[in-house]
């Protein structure tokens, strides 16, 4: 199982190092990096390319700034895993062998979407919060998966929120 991990890249060359690296380190290795540079103004268009020179899991699509969005539109085009996950630049992975355990997972679960557990801090009331792991398939769903992934469980499935989700492409 092959997964194709998307990240979008503008304007965050202070720590792009540390959170490529922080994915490069994950012990499960049958993945690619798709790092998307939407018209990134800083150094990031450099390093996003000296990274794919290093290593060959890592890929480059620079693009005209279009948003997060159409970054991630774009490395789902150029995915060739049988799973998508997302990370937000901002994100970092506190288990290098959280793609492991996503492949375990969907191994075990046979789930269409997974939401690795996560916490999150709401700066504004200083609060931590633990989003603890769900899984979503076909077998709990039906047809209705799509419908169930954007409408009833929207507020836990948000991109932006740094969640890796996995659908099989």
């Amino acid at each position: 199982m092959k997964f194709s991990v998307i990240v979008p890249v503008y304007n965050v060359q202070a720590y792009l190092s540390q959170y490529v690296e922080n994915i490069l380190e994950q012990d499960y290795e049958n993945f690619e990096l798709i790092l998307i540079d939407d018209g990134s103004p800083d150094n990031c268009p450099t390093l996003c390319d000296d990274y794919a020179e290093k290593d060959c899991r890592v890929s480059v699509i620079h693009k005209e700034n279009g948003g997060l969005s159409d970054a991630r539109n774009a490395g789902i085009l150029a995915a060739d895993g049988d799973y998508l996950c997302f990370v937000d630049s901002d994100d970092f992975l506190c288990d290098c062998s959280m793609l492991s355990k996503l492949a375990e997972i969907v191994r075990e679960t046979k789930a269409d979407a997974v939401q690795y557990g996560h916490r999150c801090y709401w700066q504004s009331v200083d609060k931590y919060e633990d989003v603890p792991l769900r899984t979503l398939s076909e077998l709990n769903y039906g047809e209705k998966i799509i419908w169930h992934i954007l409408f009833i469980a929207c507020l836990d499935f948000l991109l932006w929120r740094g969640f890796w989700i996995l659908f099989e492409s």
